[in-house]
């Protein structure tokens, strides 16, 4: 679900990019890439040809009230209990990585751009947004609903945290917090159903 998340975001970023200004973004694919900063093996990931290096810094659970586990009927009547869905929020780094500094301010500022006209993503209004799910009758774990984008500002402090943790000098970025993502896993807990309840004959 995370990886779909994350190429939906590249396809439509990098075409709304390529569309606004194709002499500065030659292609849709020379926008964006989607890695963290360093490989298994410690090597720099960083590609300076990129505009944009999209990276998952945070994933954090929302709490939400109310969320209990849910019985679905099977076909021999007995009754699978699954466990209550978990919902996630991604922190998503957008960090500009072109050679030129004023360049990466400026594909930042089209990043902001984008988001702020498009900050809220449905499957109705993207029918394109599980596209990149093979079989996706075989693999609804991976298929999303919707996508919230909002603005997630840190302190100097968090920011240096930050990119230390990353392992990185600081560049021009924008982070983003993506509400919500909801992990719901089909395979549960067989339990057998009440078929009667007894009633004391008499009451004391």
């Amino acid at each position: 679900m995370i990886r779909t998340v994350f190429e939906f975001v590249k396809s439509e970023l990098s075409t709304y990019c390529f569309n606004k200004e194709p002499l500065i973004y030659p292609s849709v694919s020379s926008f964006l890439r989607i890695s963290g900063f360093y490989s298994p093996s410690g090597n720099s990931t960083v590609d300076t040809e990129k505009h944009i290096q999209l990276t998952l810094v945070n994933l954090e659970e929302e709490r939400l009230e109310g969320i209990r586990p849910t019985f679905v009927r099977m076909d021999d009547d007995q009754l699978m209990k699954l466990r209550a869905p978990v919902t996630m929020n991604l922190q998503l780094l957008f960090a500009a990585t072109a050679v030129d500094y004023l360049q990466s301010l400026h594909d930042i500022s089209n990043v902001v751009s984008f988001f702020q006209a498009n900050p809220i993503f449905t499957k109705d209004r993207y029918p394109g947004m599980n596209a990149s799910v093979s079989e996706p009758s075989t693999r609804p774990w991976r298929l999303i609903e919707r996508l919230d984008f909002q603005i997630h500002t840190l302190t100097l402090e968090q920011q240096n945290n930050m990119w230390a943790a990353l392992g990185t000098k600081h560049l021009p970025y924008i982070l983003y917090k993506v509400r919500m993502l909801t992990f719901f896993e089909t395979q549960g807990e067989v339990v057998e159903p009440i078929v009667e309840i007894g009633l004391r004959d008499r009451l004391n």
